[in-house]
């Protein structure tokens, strides 16, 4: 148990330093970013952001599309499922009414 916990601890300490070198990466990242944004006219920031927008809203329209069409296929399938329940209600209907010993 000694030798896990003195593992556990090594893997620890791997995973704090990792997560600071992540940490630093975003950092830089974030301030590399940052400066090409400064250095970025404003009018193309505005259009890229539009574009961005523009995107968001299609997709947006698409996901309101695709609920619809579910919302149909899910239908269509409940109307599937009453006619064979009423078809498996006719079948039966139609067994009663024949005998139950045709030897005769």
């Amino acid at each position: 148990r000694y030798e896990e916990s003195i593992q556990a601890i090594a893997e620890y300490k791997k995973r704090q330093v990792t997560k600071k070198q992540l940490a630093t990466t975003e950092r830089e990242l974030i301030e590399s970013i940052s400066s090409v944004v400064s250095m970025t006219p404003e009018p193309v920031i505005a259009e890229r952001l539009s574009a961005v927008v523009e995107a968001k809203t299609e997709m947006a329209n698409v996901d309101d599309e695709l609920a619809q069409e579910y919302g149909q296929a899910a239908n269509r399938l409940e109307e599937v499922a009453n006619a064979a329940t009423n078809d498996a209600f006719l079948v039966e209907d139609a067994l009663k009414a024949f005998p139950s010993d045709l030897s005769d």
